[in-house]
């Protein structure tokens, strides 16, 4: 599975800042929970940012989970390893 994850600002290393509401969190949490149970691969994430999203640093909490890739305009960036 592939999930594009919309953000606030992103960094290099595939963190993500969302919109405060959870939902994606939430959202991947399960999709993995069902993949993890299914012996399947875990989600893809990719974030997707205008160049100005992009960030020294952001926070993480215990939660959340890196992106794979973050697309910004001609630049790719590989986030968390797999």
């Amino acid at each position: 599975d592939l999930v594009f994850c919309p953000g606030a600002a992103f960094d290099a290393s595939g963190a993500r800042l969302g919109h405060g509401k959870g939902y994606y969190d939430t959202f991947i949490e399960r999709a993995d929970a069902v993949r993890t149970a299914k012996k399947l691969p875990l989600t893809v994430l990719v974030g997707v940012a205008f160049p100005e999203q992009i960030v020294e640093a952001v926070p993480m909490e215990a939660h959340d989970r890196r992106l794979d890739l973050v697309i910004s305009g001609s630049k790719v960036l590989e986030g968390a390893s797999r």
